[in-house]
């Protein structure tokens, strides 16, 4: 009898709960999405705003997935997350090194950087400042030494990359590696 009891209450609660998620999901997006008066591209892109690290980088994610060519490969420094990202991507990670990282900290010139990521297929950078600076503070795989920091600094500076959008003012940016015969002209290099 209890466990009979118990079945029905769980039920009912269980059954609770999903009326009140789907009316929940329907006040958040004011039912645009169910009457397809939006679509869930146009939802994410709402919600990227008020989602940093979740969806942060959807809105680059998408010009990336509309305007580049399908085997053109991007580098993202700081985001760990690229759902929504339909080309190879190479993320920051809690254990492993981004290849960046360690180009930085071994001293590569910004101009070697950048042909050796053409060399390997990259095109574009994504790159998240405070969740890569958050990332490095507190996993040693993201850590800049000194001379890093330093290359790192050259390497936006250098000619070698272009912005090309950013979102959350400038705390998500998007960069073009440019190939070499396209490369802008800076101070001595």
């Amino acid at each position: 009898m209890h466990k009979a009891m118990a079945a029905a209450t769980l039920a009912a609660a269980l059954a609770v709960s999903f009326v009140l998620g789907v009316l929940d999901s329907y006040r958040i997006t004011r039912g645009a999405m169910l009457t397809g008066r939006q679509s869930a591209e146009e939802y994410l892109l709402s919600c990227s705003r008020g989602r940093p690290l979740e969806l942060g980088a959807y809105p680059l994610y998408q010009w990336l997935n509309h305007n580049s060519g399908p085997k053109n490969k991007a580098i993202l420094l700081g985001p760990t997350s690229f759902f929504y990202l339909q080309r190879e991507a190479v993320a920051s990670s809690f254990a492993d090194w981004n290849p960046l990282v360690v180009l930085f900290n071994r001293d590569k010139s910004p101009r070697e950087i950048c042909q050796l990521s053409n060399q390997d297929g990259v095109r574009y950078l994504v790159f998240q400042p405070p969740e890569f600076w958050r990332l490095s503070i507190q996993y040693p795989a993201n850590r800049l030494t000194p001379a890093g920091k330093a290359r790192m600094d050259d390497f936006f500076q250098s000619g070698c990359i272009e912005k090309i959008m950013s979102v959350q003012d400038d705390q998500i940016l998007l960069y073009r590696i440019l190939p070499r015969t396209n490369e802008r002209p800076t101070n001595g290099q």
